[in-house]
């Protein structure tokens, strides 16, 4: 008897999806990660592999290796997320010269920048806008930092599809909703996916130099971006990047060089077009 899993690509080493539910959640996996490289397998049952996915009393069990604890989802999608969400996590723990932020990163001028920012902040929306105008996207929600990358410090992009709240927030540019709209695929009733064309979006692996690092702020009466202090660059990176691999010195030791050495800056902003206008005009056009 063999046992299906989906074997992904990993920075350094394979990783491997298994499970009783595997083919119930593979085709919203190939939704949801267009862009990660994978291949179906058989082997043992013994062999549960990095991550699993089993149907159990109608919902479905998420675990990782070396946890005890699993998260239990009621849909095939919900349980995708989860999926990707672990095979975001052992990417970043398989180097200790790297970390996972919450950013979104697009290239402008002459390398990414990486907007930062907490769960609902809009770092999505002004990726569409930046994307809608020509922008080559690296990541729209969470980015893999490279401390030290063949140019200095990189984002490293995995192949997520991006994941988009619908309606779409009021003012958004008509060439933003059109990106959306030609792209997209039906995930639940509040979000689509949305894949970018080839030549779009950097392809799973590829490393972009990053020139400058943004940290999102909402506020509703001002857009404008200004520098921040070194000292500050660090507090916000040590609350947005994560490597649970690393220890807490190697984890400042990665993080405090990129808020000395890059140029960091804040963004205030209320409309997301508005905002992606302003990173244009300051970061330098196409």
């Amino acid at each position: 008897m063999t046992w299906p899993r989906l074997i992904y690509d990993g920075l350094t080493g394979p990783i491997a999806v298994s499970g009783s539910a595997i083919d119930e959640v593979g085709g919203d996996l190939n939704l949801l990660l267009p862009g990660w490289p994978c291949r179906r397998e058989e082997g043992p049952p013994h062999d549960k592999g990095d991550i699993t996915v089993d149907r159990r009393w109608g919902r479905y069990a998420v675990a990782r290796s070396g946890r005890r604890k699993r998260t239990i989802v009621r849909t095939t999608r919900g349980a995708a997320e989860e999926i990707g969400r672990a095979l975001m996590n052992r990417a970043i723990g398989q180097r200790d010269d790297q970390v996972g932020l919450h950013a979104g990163a697009v290239r402008i001028g002459s390398g990414a920048v990486l907007l930062m920012g907490e769960a609902f902040v809009g770092k999505t929306s002004i990726v569409t806008h930046l994307a809608a105008a020509g922008h080559h996207v690296v990541a729209d929600d969470c980015v893999i930092v490279r401390f030290a990358g063949a140019r200095g410090p990189s984002a490293v992009a995995l192949g997520f599809a991006m994941l988009i709240r619908l309606p779409l927030p009021e003012g958004t540019d008509p060439a933003a909703d059109a990106f959306v709209a030609a792209r997209s695929s039906r995930w639940t009733d509040g979000h689509v996916l949305v894949r970018p064309n080839p030549g779009e979006g950097a392809a799973f692996g590829e490393e972009t130099g990053i020139s400058a690092l943004v940290h999102l702020q909402r506020d509703a009466t001002s857009c404008e971006i200004s520098a921040v202090s070194s000292p500050e660059a660090v507090r916000t990176l040590t609350v947005m990047a994560w490597n649970p691999r690393l220890s807490t010195e190697r984890f400042m030791g990665g993080i405090a060089p990129l808020a000395i050495g890059l140029p960091t800056f804040r963004l205030r902003f209320h409309d997301s077009a508005d905002a992606a206008r302003l990173l244009r005009s300051h970061f330098g056009e196409l």
